[in-house]
């Protein structure tokens, strides 16, 4: 038996490269958002920014992108947690393996 809500059922995240881009290249598709990109979580490294629409069903759709914190590209910012996180043997293979596909 089916059971029917009148209200979402779903809250879909999705990772965004660049979230004012995003905002901007569907809103000029006449999506209409629920908010602006705003910042909702400042962290130690970069801070998680995101912005919400919903689809034809009423399901919430929210995309978002995590910004470093300085001005350094994605790719330093990616290889800085990279070697935080394994030390420098895992390092070195990471590294290699993303420099080759930057």
């Amino acid at each position: 038996m089916w059971c029917t809500h009148d209200h979402p059922s779903l809250i879909l995240y999705y990772k965004a490269a660049d979230i004012e881009n995003t905002h901007q290249v569907l809103k000029s598709r006449h999506v209409h958002f629920e908010n602006k990109p705003m910042l909702v979580a400042p962290m130690a490294t970069h801070d998680l920014w995101l912005t919400e629409f919903r689809d034809p069903e009423n399901n919430v759709l929210v995309p978002c992108c995590g910004k470093p914190k300085d001005n350094r590209g994605f790719r330093e910012f990616y290889l800085s947690l990279v070697n935080s996180s394994l030390g420098p043997l895992g390092s070195l293979r990471i590294i290699r393996s993303a420099e080759n596909s930057i």
